[in-house]
């Protein structure tokens, strides 16, 4: 649930901002990658996870393959997400983008993958 409120989050900030439409995907992935950088360096050393490495391995004990799938995960999910408005703008379904575009993200990871 936490990633999914960061990545809405990042979502509508970039919504608000005066980068060209195309770009906001990436832009949303690189601002969603600064939060997972943060907690990733905190939580790794709190022990709220472990990546089986030691912390001077990779990035401070993150394999960068995490932060790759993190990429795609959110440019997935934000393209999807802002298809889905645009081909549904001013239908009474306003809760169907955010749940395609969850569906939009799996995709985009199993195809990364």
């Amino acid at each position: 649930m936490g990633w999914g409120l960061f990545i809405y989050s990042v979502c509508l900030f970039s919504d608000t901002t005066t980068p060209p439409a195309w770009s906001r995907p990436a832009l949303d992935a690189l601002l969603a990658l600064n939060i997972d950088i943060g907690m990733d360096v905190i939580s790794i050393r709190l022990e709220m996870w472990n990546w089986g490495i030691g912390l001077k391995e990779e990035f401070v004990g993150v394999r960068y393959r995490n932060f790759w799938a993190w990429f795609w995960v959110v440019v997935s999910f934000s393209i999807t997400l802002r298809l889905l408005r645009a081909l549904l703008y001013g239908r009474t379904r306003k809760w169907l983008p955010p749940i395609g575009a969850i569906f939009g993200g799996i995709a985009g990871v199993l195809v990364t993958k």
